[in-house]
């Protein structure tokens, strides 16, 4: 056997170890409930599975094909926390799959088996890769079509388009790899921007002709969003800490340049760029930076490694300190992260002990959705996302929301959960409502996630 296809071998048996080890941290994820906004998209894919449609008959904040997904594993297996929490963990694989495949192309297997490793042992990525949120799946797409930019231009091209109808923070990093392809082919830049457009620009002109609120759900609502200070300014040092392996790899660039890297840290650059100016972010919108970060993590490192004298005992050690690394961030998650949000089974068998079928329930984001999913209730009239930012954006009216309630424009809500510090429940007219309108009948301390509050409303 030639000496490059052992180093294949030995290089795609350390792959599937990596993957292994990670799906085994991951796996008590899959069946890990929490107050976040994975809930609001569970439920609204079970409002697409029902024949409910996003824009026009409930308010949606991103495009759509993230709903599709779930709404599929709900039209055959009903609420499955496990199959819906599958989708991201198996984005999340082949993005890894596909980061180890573009930086062997570009800098070779020993700097593709580190760019995966650093990849899947990153704080971001091994926390958000069970939630539901979008985001992995469109860095799927995202890599996906970066692997087959150079290949197949259309391919890559309608990849993009559907990355971006997933999220649309993954046009970023794709608007920087087609302009690199402006400046290299122009015959691919333009069969890729071909690619693009037939998928992103003809589902986009769907979405308009269908509902008159797609524009202002997808595109104005995020224009719109008042600043919240400070929380910038809070993310990006967390993110820095969390990663500090993953980061520190990759900003010893200057130690071991190599010009194919500029592409990479082009991308991530732009992104975060774009992070800074964004008026709210969450620690998961990071997940879109960590590929580029990992391939230049990977390639540095080999590159310094290579410089080495004793080499193999280098590379042990690297391999120790990331599985280190990787063992002390599976500790956190499943003494912290993946702790069960209980407070949401407790609440749920409330409402079910105390509502009819066609009773329905309104209040907070996050968990409001998931309550409703685990009592078999509905939400009233499919009003899922009460984002604070939802109402102060504009674009969305609480006092006719609230008149909804008491059934004035609408079949009216048995309850309403919410925390008070913390989305609708935290703004001024929603509690003088409850205090005008409502009977306070259950008061929840959850050990993780603050005071939750039961109304009657009826």
């Amino acid at each position: 056997m030639k000496p490059q296809n052992k180093a294949s071998t030995a290089a795609l048996l350390i792959l599937a170890a990596a993957i292994i080890l990670f799906t085994a941290i991951e796996f008590r994820g899959l069946f890990h409930y929490d107050n976040s906004d994975e809930n609001l998209y569970f439920y609204m894919s079970s409002l697409v599975a029902d024949g409910q449609l996003p824009y026009r008959d409930f308010f949606y904040a991103h495009p759509p094909l993230e709903l599709a997904f779930g709404a599929v594993v709900f039209k055959l297996l009903g609420f499955s926390l496990f199959l819906l929490k599958l989708l991201p963990l198996a984005a999340t694989i082949i993005s890894a799959l596909m980061v180890y495949l573009v930086a062997k192309r570009n800098f070779g297997e020993q700097a593709a088996v580190l760019a995966a490793a650093f990849f899947l042992s990153s704080h971001t990525i091994m926390l958000e890769a069970t939630y539901f949120l979008g985001l992995n799946i469109a860095v799927m797409f995202l890599m996906l079509g970066f692997y087959y930019m150079n290949r197949k231009p259309l391919l890559s091209g309608l990849l993009f388009g559907l990355a971006g109808m997933t999220r649309l923070l993954a046009l970023i990093p794709a608007a920087v790899l087609i302009g690199f392809l402006l400046l290299k082919n122009f015959k691919s830049f333009a069969k890729t921007v071909a690619g693009f457009a037939a998928v992103f620009g003809t589902a986009n002109l769907a979405l308009m002709l269908l509902s008159p609120n797609f524009v202002v759900s997808v595109y104005k609502f995020h224009l719109l969003k008042p600043a919240v200070e400070g929380r910038t300014a809070e993310l990006f040092p967390s993110f820095i800490t969390a990663n500090a392996l993953l980061i520190g790899a990759a900003a010893i660039a200057f130690l071991a340049w190599n010009k194919k890297l500029l592409l990479f840290a082009g991308c991530a650059a732009a992104y975060l760029i774009l992070l800074t100016q964004l008026n709210k972010i969450f620690g998961f919108y990071f997940v879109v930076a960590i590929p580029f970060l990992a391939v230049i993590a990977g390639a540095n490192v080999d590159a310094l490694l290579k410089k080495i004298n004793y080499q193999k005992l280098a590379v042990i050690a690297v391999a120790a300190i990331t599985v280190i690394n990787a063992a002390y961030i599976a500790s956190h998650l499943w003494t912290f992260d993946f702790a069960n949000f209980e407070t949401a089974k407790e609440m749920a068998g409330f409402v079910r002990e105390n509502t009819q079928p066609n009773d329905t329930i309104f209040g907070d984001a996050t968990s409001a959705p998931l309550v409703a999913l685990f009592s078999g209730r509905k939400l009233m009239n499919n009003i899922a996302d009460t984002n604070e930012l939802v109402y102060l954006s504009g674009v969305r009216n609480l006092s006719q929301e609230l008149e909804m309630v008491k059934g004035i424009k609408g079949g009216g809500a048995k309850f309403v959960i919410t925390r008070p510090l913390y989305g609708v429940g935290s703004l001024e007219e929603t509690q003088q409502f409850l205090e005008s309108n409502c009977k306070p009948v259950k008061h929840y301390k959850d050990p993780y996630h603050a005071d939750f509050l039961m109304h009657n409303c009826s």
